[in-house]
């Protein structure tokens, strides 16, 4: 069970990945690649995008070891 400070680390990731471009549904989305500095969506790999990493995002966002490919989050618990 979480305590406090790790449930509010978890709402604010749901919230960065509410607000991402590649997500779909509850997934990131694995066929889409992301700029993480201006947000631009491709649907090919190009030099300074992230492929989205397929993940389903509620449980990934509740994990402590994970990090978002783009690093829009993670490593708070280190």
């Amino acid at each position: 069970m979480a305590n406090q400070s790790e449930e509010y680390v978890f709402s604010v990731r749901e919230e960065i990945c509410n607000q991402c471009p590649l997500k779909n549904g509850n997934n990131c989305n694995a066929m889409k690649w992301l700029n993480p500095n201006t947000l631009e969506v491709l649907d090919h790999p190009k030099e300074g995008f992230i492929r989205g990493c397929g993940c389903r995002l509620s449980a990934k966002q509740r994990s402590t070891l994970s990090l978002c490919p783009a690093g829009f989050w993670g490593g708070e618990f280190d």
